[in-house]
Parts: C-alpha cells; structure tokens; sequence
C-alpha cells in the first residue's frame, strides 16, 4: 500500500510540475509586450483546450475507425486521423478561439492562416504523432489509444503557442509608406 501511494504521489508531482512548467512559458510569452493582458490569454488558452478536446475525440476516433474497420496500418491511420483533426482544429479556431482576430480581418487571408497552420501545427502534429507513435504504440506496445493521447498532449501548448503568435497573430496597423 505504501509502495502505491509512492507511485501515485511522483505521478501528481510530475503533473505539478508540468504545469508549473506550462505557467512559466506562457508568463514568459506575456511578457513579450503583446496587447493581451493575462487574463484573454488565459480564456484563450482555455477555448484552445476546448476545441483541442474536440479534436482529440475527432482524431481517436478516426484512428479506430481506420485501424479497426478499414485495417489500415497503424502509422498510416495515425497520419490521417492527425490530418482530420487539424482540419477540424482550423475551423474552430478560425470560429471560435480566435474570432476576434479573424473578424477583424474581414474573412481575408483564410487560406493562408490554413497554410501557416498546417505548416507550423500540423507539421509539429504529424511528425511529433508519427515518432511517437512508432516508439510508444510500435517499440513499447502501449495499446494504439493510449499511446496517442500522450502524443496529442505533448504538443498541446508548442501547437498553442505557435497558434497565438504566428498562425492567428494579430494584424498590425496600416503601415506608413515611404
């Protein structure tokens, strides 16, 4: 019994600490002289987890589907359920977590916000889903589940963070020509 709650202690420990560790790179992102003050950023956070949930069930699911009833190769399954949830994450996104931003575009540049999210989110989805994936699923045998949500948690706050900076960035004021 005393062995157990050992263990049980070093996992809430390290939870602890991933989240102390996430405080501080979003305290250093606040820092950057960025108009969000701590609070939006923080409601952004939780509306990116919020669709992120979402995507997280679209892409198991794909994953089952494919794996199970289509007897796709695991790590082939594994790159389209990662595509659709990228896709899916986009649009709600674009709809919801970031509808400030894109309202004030007035529904220009769509495509390339698309764009710069699939190369900066999906790239970092797919490759980081695909490596671990083969080590976790493949090398360890951690059922296929399982080993995917710890892959879609460990890029969790990258994918914010280039979301909120790059991807979805606010626009900055007519420049002055010269």
């Amino acid at each position: 019994m005393k062995r157990r709650n050992t263990k049980e202690q070093q996992r809430n420990s390290s939870a602890v600490q991933g989240l102390v560790n996430a405080g501080f790179l979003m305290k250093a992102s606040l820092q950057s002289n960025q108009p969000n003050p701590p609070s939006s950023l923080f409601i952004r956070w939780i509306k990116f987890n919020a669709v992120g949930m979402l995507g997280v069930g679209v892409q198991l699911l794909m994953l089952t589907v494919l794996t199970k009833a289509a007897s796709v190769h695991y790590l082939a399954a594994t790159s389209l359920a990662v595509e659709t949830a990228v896709l899916h994450n986009f649009l709600w996104h674009e709809r919801y977590t970031w509808r400030d931003r894109t309202r004030a575009m007035g529904g220009s540049g769509v495509l390339y916000r698309l764009l710069r999210f699939h190369l900066t989110n999906g790239l970092l989805s797919l490759t980081a889903n695909i490596v671990l994936m083969r080590l976790l699923a493949g090398a360890l045998h951690l059922p296929l589940l399982a080993a995917n949500v710890l892959c879609i948690a460990t890029c969790s706050l990258a994918n914010f963070l280039m979301s909120h900076t790059i991807v979805f960035r606010r626009q900055r004021e007519s420049s002055v020509e010269t």
